[in-house]
């Protein structure tokens, strides 16, 4: 099935779009603000934005390139509960057909060697209702966790010897390797297509889960796949094998892609790097945003893990948290209403 290349999707230069903005503990509203090119015009400047996602989390009606990534650590961390961090391209005001041009010969380039790939261009923060924004650094570390699924976290977090994107080689079969100047890492790939049960969505202890997406007209095209990692490659194409197997016989179109495939599919998660069209398929807005939903409510959670008991509420719907903006603004309110009662401002419950 033939689908559009990104390069009809994906707009603009990254060198070109806005780089990182500085990253303040106040003024978010202000970044907010300044987050849209034209006033009243609600549209966010081109480039990409960044967020933690919570369960339930909509995606920006804005969106025209998305990249999900939940990362879940690998036995022995500190942390084991999964991170997740949803990346969201605003489209540019470029023609389309130039862009399409432009872009094209970017990633020839770029795959043939002779250009390096662009860094990311990440917009100011932009908090909406259930996605907090993450400073560049969180962001990077995110993308060097990539590299060493299957490892135990370094301590410190940062080492002065690994490297910054990491290196990845493809293997003869399933199995690919990285390395990040400090350990190897061993990764397989699953692909899923369709629907079928969430709980293939979990991503397993060292692994992790990716969707890829972006737009072209009214449909998407669409890359999701779960990720295994290890210290080793001993088994670890068997292990992918038997996944896609029980992913199958759980509803989903499941295949176990080899070689440059199977490389292109782990670094999905990174917007710098080209989508794997090889393993992209066709959907429509509701379908990637039931999957997307889906990934965020599975994702979260381990596989293995006990899930809600009876009675519990689900998790998918849940109120979705406010912004940290509404967050402060109903935090004034409430001490404006407190200093309004009689007595309060002046009396001490400590006093004698």
């Amino acid at each position: 099935m033939n689908l559009p290349g990104p390069q009809a999707a994906r707009a603009g230069d990254p060198r070109e779009v806005r780089g990182w903005e500085p990253w303040r503990t106040g003024g978010q509203e202000e970044d907010a603000a300044s987050a849209f090119s034209r006033a009243g015009a609600g549209r966010p400047r081109p480039g990409w934005y960044a967020w933690h996602p919570a369960a339930g989390a909509e995606l920006p009606a804005f969106a025209v390139e998305v990249a999900l990534t939940i990362e879940c650590p690998s036995p022995g961390a500190a942390d084991g509960c999964p991170e997740a961090v949803l990346l969201c391209r605003a489209p540019s005001t470029v023609p389309c057909w130039l862009d399409a041009v432009a872009t094209g010969a970017r990633e020839v380039e770029v795959l043939a060697g002779v250009r390096p790939p662009a860094e990311l261009g990440l917009g100011p923060p932009l908090p909406l209702p259930g996605l907090d924004p993450i400073s560049p650094p969180a962001l990077t570390r995110q993308f060097r966790a990539a590299v060493r699924r299957g490892l135990v976290p370094l301590w410190p977090p940062e080492s002065a010897g690994a490297r910054a994107t990491g290196v990845w080689q493809e293997g003869p079969g399933a199995v690919l390797h990285c390395w990040d100047g400090t350990e190897p890492s061993a990764q397989a790939v699953v692909v899923l297509h369709g629907q079928g049960d969430p709980d293939l969505l979990a991503p397993l202890p060292g692994g992790a889960v990716i969707v890829r997406a972006w737009r072209v007209g009214r449909i998407w095209g669409l890359v999701c796949a779960v990720v295994l990692g290890a210290a080793g490659a001993l088994d670890l194409g068997r292990e992918a094998a038997r996944l896609s197997a029980a992913a199958g016989a759980a509803g989903w179109q499941a295949s176990v892609p080899r070689c440059a495939d199977a490389v292109a599919v782990a670094r999905a998660g990174d917007p710098r790097q080209p989508i794997p069209l090889n393993a992209a398929r066709r959907a429509t807005q509701d379908e990637l945003a039931a999957l997307l939903a889906s990934c965020l409510k599975s994702g979260m959670m381990p596989a293995g893990a006990p899930g809600p008991g009876p009675g519990a509420p689900d998790p998918g719907q849940a109120p979705v948290p406010a912004s940290p903006a509404r967050r402060r603004e109903h935090l004034a309110r409430l001490r404006e209403d407190l200093d309004e009662l009689p007595g309060t401002a002046t009396s001490d419950p400590l006093a004698g």
